[in-house]
């Protein structure tokens, strides 16, 4: 779902993007990871199948991005029909878990007083199976904004390999290739040294290093992405424990057809999955995402729950039910 480098001292121009970005850090342990997609299908908990991610002048002002005004609304969940992914979407086979029929209280097929029978009613996914994401997806709105903070998890390796996790806020990357994201990642080696760096991603372009944030296990993390203007974007990441933040507007063409708060097992380029870290638990609060101009937390937006599963339907990651504030949950590892 996001790339990483090894070694950043490059200039990455997006051209397609127009964002012209300079990152220098020697970040040893990180691989180029992108996730990839499977088809979805409406189905129970899947059988398991083999595997198939210019400069400003000095002299001109620096404009201030500003916000657009939202309304924050408290409503009860939307019952939604299952979500079809894109076979180039980025979550990996993402499938519900047991999607249910809406209760019609006047039975199909029954005249209703003006004579027409009822219709059948869709049915409603409530809870999804992915292998690489695992947290919560809101999948129907045109989403302007995302917002939420995490803590930084404590990762273990195995002791056999390199793994890794990350966790993000984003719009996009379920119905369609496009992501725009903004998160921390944690890289640990076979002899468990743990690397963890923020990062910023608009695929397909690879992921950037932040190397001006100092990032550890415990940081609490905030973030925020909204729509400036046109395809114009801010992304803003702040370490509420160091007392560091980051800032950059860039152009992104999105379809802003998602919103999502993601714990992830992230892949390689060439499509595999980097074995997933220990990584205990990470709790996400205050997630808000905002859609036609309503900001509204994981209940509002009608937020899905997503399991990460193995490829043989283990668990592997599991998010909690959205806490009582409408915008808080724990994704547990294990």
């Amino acid at each position: 779902m996001f790339y990483r480098s090894g070694l950043v001292a490059a200039i990455l121009v997006l051209g397609g993007f127009g964002v012209s970005i300079q990152a220098a850090a020697n970040l040893s342990v990180h691989k180029q990871l992108r996730a990839h997609v499977g088809a979805i299908t409406l189905a129970a908990p899947p059988t398991p199948t083999p595997a198939v991610k210019t400069p400003a002048s000095t002299s001109a002002p620096k404009p201030i991005a500003t916000k657009a005004p939202v309304r924050r609304l408290a409503i009860a969940p939307k019952p939604l029909p299952p979500v079809t992914p894109a076979p180039d979407s980025v979550v990996s086979h993402l499938v519900p878990v047991a999607p249910a029929s809406t209760p019609d209280p006047t039975p199909t097929g029954t005249p209703t007083p003006s004579g027409t029978p009822s219709p059948t009613p869709p049915p409603v996914a409530t809870a999804y199976y992915s292998t690489n994401w695992s947290g919560y997806m809101s999948p129907a709105g045109n989403f302007t904004a995302v917002s939420g903070s995490w803590t930084v998890p404590h990762a273990g390796g195995n002791g056999v390999s390199e793994s890794g996790d990350a966790a993000w806020i984003g719009i996009g990357g379920v119905t369609g290739p496009d992501l725009i994201q903004v998160g921390t990642d944690d890289t640990v080696t076979k002899d468990g040294q743990v690397s963890t760096v923020a990062f910023y991603e608009m695929l397909p372009a690879p992921e950037t290093p932040i190397p001006s944030m100092n990032v550890a296990a415990g940081d609490v993390m905030s973030a925020d992405i909204h729509l400036i203007s046109g395809s114009q974007w801010q992304i803003s990441i702040n370490d509420v424990t160091q007392h560091e933040s980051f800032s950059i507007t860039v152009t992104y063409a999105s379809t802003q057809s998602s919103a999502e708060w993601i714990q992830e097992d992230p892949s390689y380029a060439s499509g595999g999955l980097v074995p997933f870290d220990v990584f205990g638990s990470v709790t996400f609060t205050d997630s808000l995402a905002t859609s036609s101009g309503v900001s509204q937390n994981l209940i509002g937006s009608g937020a899905q729950k997503i399991i990460l599963i193995n490829r043989r339907g283990h668990a592997l990651a599991t998010p909690s039910a959205i806490g009582s504030d409408g915008g808080s949950f724990t994704v547990t590892g294990g």
